[in-house]
């Protein structure tokens, strides 16, 4: 049976991602959501170091030597000394292969313990998954209000479209009337033409102006 250390030394062979996985799920109840946005930060720095690395391997990768690791810490363990940043890497690196992987940084920087975390429980905690179940329904229902509004929007612009076409002929109903009954009433307007005007006013004023007369 592989000792604490040996099974350890297994995790740390698995890829950066399934690394973080395993130390968030061991340690949920501890971390949360801000102290996994910090694990997840971390794994994205392993990931892009080793992009810069010799390996090349990046997202697939699993540790870093000493120079990038050294680098690593000096992004996020900024106030350490050269002599502080050497002494952490050689307490990080539990199985002294020179290197250090994502899981040992994090044993390291969070103080966990070698057995509690190869030991750790990796179901997803009935916490997680109300939180998960509960972010869910926030984002449908932000999906709806979002509809809600698009369709809002669209509505009142169909309608300020609706009332300026109604405007639009009111306005040109009542020009029409009122050029009419200018012409009656000037005194230039011949009788005959006054005559013309009168029937073509009383005609526009007997039609049904649709749809102004629904509309109002």
């Amino acid at each position: 049976m592989a000792t604490p250390e040996q099974r350890f030394s297994e995790l740390s062979q698995m890829k950066y991602s399934k690394q973080a996985e395993w130390f968030i799920n061991a340690y949920w109840m501890d971390l949360k959501n801000a102290g996994a946005t910090t694990v997840y930060n971390y794994m994205k720095k392993f990931e892009e170091l080793d992009t810069l690395s010799d390996k090349r391997l990046g997202a697939e990768g699993n540790e870093l030597d000493v120079f990038w690791s050294a680098k690593f810490l000096e992004s996020f363990d900024q106030t350490m000394s050269a002599i502080a940043r050497k002494q952490a890497l050689k307490e990080i690196d539990n199985d002294n292969n020179g290197c250090m992987s994502l899981l040992e940084y994090l044993v390291w920087k969070f103080k966990k313990g070698i057995e509690a975390t190869v030991n750790a429980p990796q179901g997803v905690s009935d916490e997680l998954i109300a939180a998960q179940a509960a972010l869910k329904q926030v984002e449908e229902a932000l999906a709806s209000v979002r509809k809600a509004l698009a369709d809002l929007a669209k509505l009142e612009a169909e309608l300020v479209q609706a009332i300026a076409a109604l405007k639009a002929e009111q306005d040109a109903y009542n020009a029409k009337c009122n050029a009419l009954q200018e012409k009656i009433d000037n005194p230039a307007t011949s009788g005959m033409q006054k005559a013309k005007a009168n029937n073509e006013l009383a005609q526009l004023k007997s039609e049904d102006p649709l749809p102004l007369r629904r509309a109002k």
